[in-house]
């Protein structure tokens, strides 16, 4: 059937077959839409599945979907601040994970209820770890806490857990607790992938290097520093600069 009869069809309602339908949506002129992030991920989430074309008003459709979305993360976000399990600190680090723990619990809502069917989701979920050898007051952290969260987003991640081990030297295992807490998170299954800026946030000597990366290929979680890629295995580069460094050094 050519594009005329199919346009005629469709304007007198006649009825049209599944393959009519989806040669009638290429055929009439679309207008460019710019969805939120929830538009987006329902967009994409109905594209995979092969139904899009399955919705009348599709770009009306998604608009709606950030709309709910919007007002689903307002009602959450003031309920979750008011509640006594997270109220802030004063500590910025500790009310920083506060904060992501009530984004991220809203999120996983939002997915649940109006993207993913029966909770289905494809987004990785994302532990960052951050490690500063020194106390750090200048905001350091806080920059680098920023920047790790961009890129889990924009890498189709989201994230459920915070970890920063300030003042703790990367040529030891002890005293890193956050390290060892987000390890516990990674056993338990609750993590998809670690995010680190670097290598040497990770560790200073290729053996503690070579242990963590271990257990999170035991765990089945993925390691990714923001200038490489699956780096569970220390590069030439690092195995170098170790090589040439002195006990002790953070």
């Amino acid at each position: 059937m050519n594009k005329a009869e199919i346009l005629r069809k469709a304007q007198s309602d006649e009825g049209l077959t599944v393959a009519e339908i989806k040669a009638y949506q290429t055929t009439v002129e679309k207008k460019p839409q710019v969805y939120g992030k929830y538009g987006t991920l329902k967009k994409q989430y109905l594209e995979e599945k092969g139904i899009d074309w399955t919705i009348a008003n599709l770009p009306e459709y998604l608009h709606g979907i950030d709309r709910q979305a919007e007002r689903m993360y307002e009602t959450m976000y003031a309920k979750l601040s008011a509640s006594p399990q997270y109220a802030r600190t004063g500590n910025f680090l500790k009310d920083l994970q506060i904060e992501t723990e009530i984004k991220n619990r809203i999120d996983e809502e939002i997915l649940n209820e109006l993207i993913y069917v029966q909770g289905e989701r494809t987004m990785k979920r994302v532990a960052i770890y951050i490690r500063s050898a020194l106390k750090d007051k200048s905001g350091k952290i806080e920059r680098q806490s920023e920047q790790l969260q961009k890129y889990a987003s924009e890498n189709g991640g989201t994230v459920v857990g915070i970890y920063v081990d300030n003042g703790r030297s990367g040529c030891r295992m002890f005293g890193r607790r956050s390290l060892k807490k987000m390890l516990r998170q990674c056993k338990k299954g609750e993590v998809d992938e670690v995010l680190i800026l670097t290598q040497s946030h990770l560790a200073r000597k290729v053996k503690i290097y070579r242990k963590v990366c271990d257990k999170l290929k035991k765990y089945g979680v993925s390691l990714t520093a923001t200038d490489r890629q699956n780096i569970d295995e220390p590069t030439e580069n690092m195995l170098l600069y170790l090589a040439t460094k002195t006990k002790g050094f953070a």
